[in-house]
């Protein structure tokens, strides 16, 4: 039997015209950059591993092992979806706040980036408008590029996205407008400017959602790190 070593032209007509329209990432680059001997970088979320519960996973991961019943679960495919037993507990947690959901209406994925990648992969025709804040974080951006959106970033100010000007390019937009599919916003401690939205544009925000019919894609993944005051409520727990 023989085999033949087949290479492809990256630059040719074979690749898809979205795969050569991307570029590298921002954000993998700038990790790149933060790993260099002579760079002191404040860049990357990274958490110190000195402060990870080692003991727990330690613990968590022997468990995992230990028995053949837990091997059959923890060594061997799953369902795509994810675990129903991790879903069951998602569930419980968003419920707690304030979040109305069933386990069978969640979607585990590997981290935040393949669910937005999922969502524009769902959502997004070529020439469709979806709307963000203006900056608003890069893996976002270059998950919805790759569907060749028409992105609107609205600014922000220390309260948020600007509702008037929301508002404004809403009107441009038209109501019933087909093509306008979904806001994308970082309510809490947005990235990266830092700030949070407040109450009352966030339930503006929701308004402008149902009157202008588009989607609302809420990406929290800093509402729970909050050093002082109230956790702020999620915006699915007020639609």
């Amino acid at each position: 039997m023989s085999s033949a070593h087949i290479t492809f032209d990256t630059t040719g007509d074979k690749i898809a015209r979205r795969v050569r329209k991307m570029r590298p990432s921002a954000v993998r680059n700038l990790f790149a950059a933060a790993t260099r001997d002579d760079v002191i970088s404040l860049s990357g979320g990274m958490p110190a591993v000195s402060l990870l519960p080692e003991e727990d996973v330690r613990r968590a991961v022997l468990a995992a092992v230990e028995s053949p019943q837990a091997r059959a679960v923890s060594l061997q495919y799953g369902p795509t979806d994810g675990l129903a037993g991790l879903r069951a507990v998602l569930a419980d947690m968003m419920r707690d706040l304030g979040i109305r959901v069933k386990a069978d209406q969640i979607l585990v994925t590997s981290g935040a980036q393949q669910a937005l990648t999922l969502i524009a992969e769902a959502f997004i025709d070529p020439g469709d408008i979806i709307i963000t804040e203006g900056p608003t974080y890069l893996g976002a951006l270059q998950a919805f590029s790759a569907f060749e959106p028409d992105i609107r970033a609205i600014p922000f100010d220390e309260d948020g996205m600007r509702m008037d000007l929301l508002e404004a390019e809403l009107e441009r937009i038209g109501k019933g407008n087909p093509c306008l599919k979904f806001c994308y916003t970082i309510p809490n401690f947005q990235n990266p400017g830092g700030v949070t939205m407040n109450a009352e544009r966030r339930r503006r925000l929701l308004e402008l959602a149902d009157e202008y019919g588009f989607m609302v894609v809420e990406d929290d993944p800093y509402g729970r790190l909050r050093y002082d005051g109230g956790h702020q409520v999620p915006l699915k727990a007020t639609d």
